[in-house]
């Protein structure tokens, strides 16, 4: 089996224009989207292909969605789970909670819900940490950096960042889940070397404009953290 850098998706629907409005809607965020439409294609690229999220239509013409994800859990226990469904009755509600799944998206949805959803999902999952898409690019979730072209998409929107405010996310995504000083991150961003109380204070209102601009008035949870002694962190939601 192989693993891509990028977080990897499998869709499996039955519906050749669902396919394609999931991966393009997913491809725009840096993700690596597989299709499949039916339940044996879809086994087929598992058997080559390590994801980190499945995308799972429960009504199939040759199988069910459940029953095919009961089946590949055993092999793919690290893989995200969420249920695509026109409408989810009772029994395949229990059935859902029995194996755990992660969401549930119902048809149907739109572009940024779907975006949403899936960031939501591998942040918790965490089935990856800030891996290099290139040389120039840094994907952590629904954050998206092209470090050459200094862009920022975070979810489905273009953020507009300082250099200093793009220099700390940067510096922030590639230690994911780890601290970072403040006097290392002005060392970095600023070319400043100074007391890290000093550091601190110079800091502060760029933590505060940034975290701002990715939470969007309370649209996204915190995301940046800070402990007194430790320094930042870039870390996901349900770390909080």
């Amino acid at each position: 089996m192989t693993q891509s850098t990028k977080p990897t998706v499998l869709a499996i629907d039955d519906n050749a224009e669902i396919l394609r409005g999931i991966r393009g809607a997913l491809t725009s965020n840096g993700y690596e989207v597989d299709t499949a439409q039916d339940v044996f294609e879809a086994q087929q690229k598992m058997d080559n292909q390590l994801y980190d999220l499945l995308l799972v239509d429960i009504a199939m013409p040759l199988a069910d969605g459940l029953t095919f994800v009961e089946q590949t859990m055993k092999n793919h226990s690290n893989a995200g789970i969420i249920i695509i469904s026109g409408q989810a009755g009772t029994p395949e509600l229990i059935r859902m909670i029995r194996l755990k799944v992660d969401d549930v998206l119902l048809k149907p949805f739109d572009k940024q819900e779907l975006q949403q959803i899936v960031g939501q999902t591998l942040m918790r999952r965490r089935s990856y940490k800030a891996p290099s898409v290139s040389q120039n690019e840094l994907v952590v979730g629904p954050l998206y950096m092209n470090i050459e072209m200094r862009k920022v998409r975070w979810y489905s929107e273009d953020l507009s960042l300082t250099p200093t405010e793009f220099c700390i996310l940067q510096t922030l995504a590639q230690a994911i889940g780890q601290y970072t000083t403040p006097a290392v991150i002005m060392q970095r961003c600023r070319n400043y070397v100074e007391s890290e109380d000093e550091a601190a204070y110079l800091l502060k209102p760029h933590i505060a404009n940034l975290r701002s601009k990715l939470e969007g008035e309370g649209r996204h949870p915190r995301m940046i953290q800070n402990q007194r002694g430790l320094g930042f962190m870039l870390r996901f939601a349900e770390e909080q």
